[in-house]
């Protein structure tokens, strides 16, 4: 038997007896012992060789051994979270209560938005996501969700941590856009009662009225339409709104305007006194919707050669954001 406690003697008396013939056996424990180096010289190279190459190739197997053992842990794991068994549904219930409407700014404890995305929504969602990762409290985390994602809205809103949902701007009409997310509307709805909050500009706030999503009780009507409109073009455009009493000009193109609602909270209004971001409760969670777009950057202003004259207006979708958020 080897002693462990008396490693050098052992290694000493060896190769004492077989200074010339020392074979790998001894080798092996010369270095696992890690206490002969004088006796290293007296083994022969191919024999050196050899037994480095074993334990290596040992070394190799034990940490491969150790990520299939960690692989197949997180593999159970999130079999867990997904099958939806009773405690995981608890896990997600409480993670999602603990953060919904308190989201913290540590950089470890960055809240959740989700950020749609489809074919009719690409430059919208990209700027929207830009807007929330940099909102200097929350910071958000960003994952994109939607039809060409790898993630449906369904299976987004059921990730512990998400605390906003964000509805960006798009081609086409509102209702053809409600076909289209209508199979996850009741999720969207029930995340936002439970203490969720939700974000719409333009298209997406036009989602938000009563005969779509059914989240603002609003009044939702295309300001280009209504009387004392700034504008009645549906082409790109800025437009003057005021933003909690003070002027400012923001990019417009064919939004909507808001009027009613209960409990309704007016953070900035059109020239004709309709409402232009307006935020309102919904259950145990909020609803914000804004016409205009404060995601706006600059090329969207190049694109089609236009000129705000105070400048891009991420201060206002901050200061929306804050709002929303409370």
């Amino acid at each position: 038997m080897i002693s462990r406690t008396e490693p050098k003697v052992f290694c000493e008396q060896r190769a004492s007896e077989r200074p010339h013939i020392m074979n790998i056996q001894w080798v092996v424990i010369l270095l696992l012992q890690g206490d002969c180096s004088g006796k290293w010289t007296q083994v022969k190279p191919h024999a050196r060789v050899f037994a480095i190459f074993l334990l290596c190739l040992l070394g190799v197997l034990v940490v491969r051994a150790g990520a299939i053992s960690t692989q197949a842990v997180l593999t159970q794991a999130n079999t867990v979270y997904r099958t939806g068994t009773p405690m995981a549904q608890n896990l997600r219930q409480t993670t999602v209560t603990k953060t919904q409407g308190s989201a913290g700014t540590n950089g470890n404890d960055r809240p959740i938005a989700l950020v749609y995305h489809d074919a009719s929504t690409d430059c919208c969602s990209q700027a929207l996501a830009t807007l929330l990762e940099k909102d200097p409290r929350y910071k958000f985390k960003i994952i994109m969700v939607g039809p060409d994602q790898s993630m449906s809205v369904t299976e987004g809103l059921r990730i512990p941590g998400v605390t906003l949902y964000a509805q960006p701007g798009g081609d086409g009409d509102y209702r053809t856009a409600y076909r289209a997310e209508r199979a996850w509307v009741s999720d969207i709805r029930n995340f936002v009662k439970r203490g969720g909050r939700y974000l719409g500009i333009c298209m997406g706030a036009y989602l938000a009225a009563s005969d779509a999503f059914n989240l603002f009780s609003g009044r939702v009507q295309q300001y280009i339409k209504t009387t004392g409109a700034s504008t009645t073009s549906a082409k790109d455009t800025v437009i003057p709104i005021l933003w909690r009493g003070k002027q400012r000009f923001m990019y417009f193109q064919d939004g909507a305007a808001f009027s009613g609602g209960s409990n309704t909270t007016m953070i900035a209004t059109y020239t004709n006194g309709l409402g232009a971001a307006v935020t309102a409760p919904y259950g145990k969670g909020k609803v914000g919707v804004v016409g205009p777009h404060p995601e706006a950057d600059q090329h969207w202003y190049i694109t089609y050669n236009l000129t705000d004259p105070d400048g891009p207006d991420a201060d206002l979708g901050y200061d929306f954001i804050e709002a929303l958020m409370q």
